[in-house]
């Protein structure tokens, strides 16, 4: 969804932080990460501004353990988008299984499961660094599962992660086609904001693998086109700059 539809959502509920317990609190969460994500906090990465002014005091303060996954979830989801990827895989190693255990049957199990992965696979790729990899791998299996049950919502997640395996494994021709498979089926299936994430981490197996500087120019143009269209322009000023 439009990041900028999504908070107009997220305001219009006009909860204000403790009216409803922790599903305000989650409310507060969530809104204050869509705007640290189109550029409204002094800092992207850390989840405190206009909506939530301490972070540390309010993880000091939340009661639920949900909500308290909720936080885990949107940094590592911050990491993924800003690039972050080994903080984001440093904290997927050590909170692992958490997230799915408490909040089990919801749907931000996907996106976390997904910011996982990808945290995962680019610090194996950029770290070489086992941990990571075995971690990765873990991700894919989860998913894969999701796949084989019938989720059609993950099918893009699980081309993409086998693209970063076989990156991983240096099949450098099976990735590519792998990458563009992923890229087709977010993009055709409405996942602007994941497609924005897939096209950046094929710009970076262009670059950094097969040193194709041209075709990662194109990705990465294309990347911050789709991050615009989702309104994360502060990322996509962020990438024209690279």
């Amino acid at each position: 969804m439009d990041l900028r539809v999504y908070t107009q959502h997220l305001q219009d509920l006009n909860v204000s932080r403790g009216t409803f317990g922790h599903a305000s609190k989650n409310i507060a969460l969530l809104l204050q990460c869509t705007l640290n994500l189109m550029g409204q906090s002094e800092d992207p990465m850390v989840l405190s501004g206009e909506i939530i002014p301490d972070i540390e005091e309010f993880e000091n303060h939340a009661t639920v353990e949900s909500s308290k996954c909720l936080v885990l979830l949107l940094r590592e989801y911050l990491c993924m988008i800003f690039g972050e990827y080994e903080t984001g895989a440093d904290m997927a190693l050590e909170s692992e299984g958490r997230f799915a255990a408490t909040v089990r049957g919801m749907f931000f199990i996907m996106p976390e499961t997904f910011a996982r992965g990808v945290n995962l696979f680019a610090a194996a790729r950029k770290t070489k660094k086992a941990k990571y990899r075995r971690g990765a791998k873990k991700v894919l299996l989860t998913v894969q599962k999701w796949v084989l049950d019938g989720n059609p919502n993950v099918q893009h997640q699980y081309q993409l992660f086998l693209a970063e395996l076989c990156t991983l494994n240096r099949n450098y021709d099976k990735a590519e086609l792998l990458y563009h498979r992923a890229l087709s089926l977010a993009t055709r299936s409405g996942f602007v904001h994941d497609a924005a994430v897939i096209s950046e981490r094929c710009a970076d197996f262009y670059s950094s693998v097969r040193n194709f500087p041209e075709d990662a120019c194109y990705k990465i143009n294309d990347a911050c086109n789709l991050y615009n269209e989702w309104g994360c322009h502060i990322k996509a000023e962020q990438l024209s700059t690279q």
